[in-house]
């Protein structure tokens, strides 16, 4: 089990994916899980998330909700603790 579940909901397009990704990387820190929700009309980034390694989870959501993608994100997690971060917030390792 994880101690920590970041959840970050996102919206498709969004231009700090690639920031965010590599900010949780870059952590010294390595007992988390990071859970992207891609919330929105489209299913576009599965694929990107294949090549990470494990703790980084991939959800997709239709629902424009950034509430909604929350949920999920607590709903799929695993970590005994869980914190909530926007798709363009830069984590210090």
């Amino acid at each position: 089990m994880n101690k920590l579940s970041v959840i970050i909901p996102f919206k498709s397009g969004s231009a700090f994916l690639r920031q965010s990704i590599t900010s949780l990387e870059m952590q010294n820190f390595r007992n988390f899980e990071a859970v992207y929700i891609e919330n929105g009309v489209k299913d576009s980034y599965r694929e990107s998330f294949k090549s990470l390694d494990s703790r980084f989870k991939y959800v997709y959501s239709p629902i424009a909700n950034v509430s909604n993608a929350r949920n999920i994100g607590i709903k799929v997690s695993s970590g005994e603790y869980v914190a909530f971060i926007d798709i363009d917030d830069k984590m210090d390792s």
